[in-house]
């Protein structure tokens, strides 16, 4: 049976997959792009989840993009649009393969909440209430890349 911990992140996974499924909040704050690269040990990260949660004042929900083959995301407020608002955020980013390292299947029969599966990267990043990864969104959003690693930076936890 999966820890509380990988449920947690398969949900967030699976929440990034349905994001655009609801209405536009009309009063909501308006969104930014932002996208980055996410590299680990020097390598771009494919298949890969990222999330923004907003900390402090930062108005909106979470923010949720996809690594690609090149480890290029972009971010999709949850029922807002594309991209997320200025302000500070907790970054988490995971990603769950199979136990024997091969990647989620994309199928309709695949249940996330009874299948097996496997975090890659360390706690630090993956953690959603222990992630040491933040960034700031400035006014006119950018690009925020993040360079993991499997061993802790000098400095870092």
């Amino acid at each position: 049976m999966p820890s509380p911990l990988t449920r947690l992140v398969v949900l967030v996974l699976v929440a990034a997959l349905a994001v655009g499924c609801s209405k536009k909040d009309p009063n909501a704050p308006e969104l930014l792009g932002v996208d980055g690269v996410v590299t680990f040990d020097g390598q771009p990260l494919e298949g890969a989840v990222v999330c923004f949660h907003p900390i402090g004042t930062t108005r909106g929900t979470e923010a949720f993009g996809r690594t690609d083959a090149s480890g290029r995301y972009a971010l999709t407020s949850r029922h807002l649009g594309e991209g997320t608002p200025v302000g500070e955020y907790r970054v988490i980013i995971g990603k769950l393969t199979l136990p024997d390292g091969s990647p989620l299947p994309d199928s309709k029969d695949f249940d996330p909440m009874t299948t097996p599966v496997r975090q890659v990267l360390p706690a630090r990043y993956s953690n959603p209430e222990g992630s040491e990864l933040r960034a700031k969104v400035p006014e006119g959003g950018g690009t925020i890349n993040f360079d993991l690693t499997t061993k802790p930076q000098p400095g870092k936890k």
